[in-house]
């Protein structure tokens, strides 16, 4: 068990009076046991601190054992505008520099087709795209906030084609590019053909089927 909150989810032009609230979580969870996860949701203010207030929330989240997890379809939605207002900022937490000062960080998508994300999907694939693009992660790294990090966020065991850890596993096929396959290509391909296995049970297969027309000469 532990606690997973919604925090900060706006920025600095737009917060008003709003005060930071993520110091009080931090304070009020700072003595829980290691095994009580602890998440803060979308935390865009973040992405609007100079280096030195970041460094001291940095370590207000690090000493506490909050995971902050980036949610970018959602903020990049709600919080960049569309300029009438003056925002042109990206409102998505700034992960590289939080896991320079240490604190653990994590990503997924929290909206599907709603209000908020009226084309949330739920692909991990897709959030991760977005983390490189939006967020200036490394594939790899994009790669790793989706699945190690967001089960370490969840407080679940690693999970991997490896002896000992947690079956639990999306399995997608390798994308017809040249080459040895790399996390950049698995991400620009995104293969429709994945597998689902959930504690060592398959749970849900798709396929994709291409057809391409005969093109060759006639006569």
């Amino acid at each position: 068990m532990g606690c997973d909150l919604h925090t900060d989810e706006f920025l600095a032009g737009s917060s008003g009076d709003r005060a930071l609230t993520v110091h009080r979580y931090a304070g009020r969870v700072i003595g829980w046991p290691a095994d009580r996860i602890r998440g803060a949701g979308h935390c865009c203010r973040l992405s609007q601190m100079d280096a030195s207030e970041l460094a001291d929330t940095a370590s207000s989240l690090k000493d506490a054992g909050i995971h902050v997890i980036a949610l970018p379809a959602t903020n990049l939605y709600l919080q960049v505008g569309d300029g009438t207002q003056g925002l042109h900022e990206r409102g998505i937490a700034p992960l590289t520099a939080l896991r320079d000062h240490g604190v653990a960080v994590a990503a997924g998508g929290d909206n599907i087709r709603d209000p908020f994300n009226p084309t949330g999907r739920g692909d991990p694939l897709e959030t991760a795209s977005l983390l490189v693009t939006a967020a200036h992660q490394t594939p790899e790294q994009a790669i790793d906030l989706v699945t190690v990090d967001a089960r370490a966020a969840l407080g679940l065991p690693p999970a991997g084609p490896v002896p000992g850890q947690t079956a639990d596993l999306l399995c997608i096929r390798a994308p017809d590019t040249p080459g040895h396959p790399t996390a950049a290509t698995f991400l620009a391909a995104a293969p429709a053909d994945r597998t689902v296995i959930s504690g060592g049970h398959l749970a849900a297969q798709t396929t994709l089927t291409t057809h391409l027309p005969d093109l060759r000469p006639v006569g």
